[in-house]
């Protein structure tokens, strides 16, 4: 075997790490070339500034994270070595890739299970334009819920009643003194997550895990690693 292969890891992916305004164009023509690679895309409608007019765009939703299969391991710590990191097959003669690095954790490579990038994948999908355009179900006047962790940090673990909902965002008042304020519900949850009806109403169970801190990056997606390459 060579350096860093190791047996019996079918689906597993490792991860790539790059300069974030590199993201897309290191996963496109690492893809280009015969790589199977994969890395979270949103679409943005981003507003007009000075010259440029309004326009979308593609951005990736972990800058500097590509997810590679774990088979082409050998391969690609090669070529993260490099100066100069060449194209072949469909994309011979174009520009070379952007540089890149192998994430290691401590002395180890973290290996990705298919199944712990499904929440990634479904929250790729929630920020789909098509996902954006369906309005969410309202929730009950009355429910008690908080703000997800992540998210608006001074006002996290405090209960609020839900006053009324659209969906998309809901008009809560602060248990205790009274004050109003209207946030999106896509990042409230239960106050009790026993309660009814869902456990969690944000969209994605793990985007605070996935979307933290890069070094917070590192720690989640290593500590659901199936095995390591040494």
């Amino acid at each position: 075997m060579g350096e860093g292969t190791i047996e019996g890891t079918d689906g597993a992916w490792i991860i790539l790490r790059c300069a974030g305004r590199d993201t897309l164009r290191l996963a496109e023509s690492l893809g280009e070339d015969g790589f199977g690679v994969w890395t979270p895309i949103e679409t943005k409608v981003l507003e007009a500034k000075r010259a440029r007019p309004k326009r979308t765009a593609k951005l990736p939703i972990l800058p500097s994270y590509v997810f590679a299969h774990s088979d082409q391991l050998d391969e690609l710590l090669r070529m993260a070595r490099l100066d100069v990191r060449p194209r072949r097959g469909a994309g011979w003669g174009k520009p070379a890739h952007a540089g890149f690095s192998v994430m290691h954790y401590g002395d180890s490579i973290p290996l990705i299970s298919d199944r712990h990038l499904q929440a990634l994948r479904q929250h790729e999908e929630d920020r789909s334009p098509r996902k954006r355009k369906e309005r969410p179900d309202p929730l009950p006047a009355g429910m008690s819920v908080q703000i997800a962790p992540g998210h608006h940090g001074s006002f996290s673990g405090v209960s609020l009643g839900v006053e009324r909902s659209d969906g998309r965002s809901t008009s809560l008042r602060f248990v205790g003194n009274g004050m109003r304020v209207t946030i999106p519900t896509s990042i409230l949850v239960a106050d009790d997550v026993s309660a009814s009806p869902a456990k969690r109403v944000s969209r994605h169970r793990n985007e605070t895990k996935y979307l933290g801190r890069e070094p917070t990056v590192g720690k989640a997606l290593s500590s659901e690693c199936e095995s390591v390459a040494k």
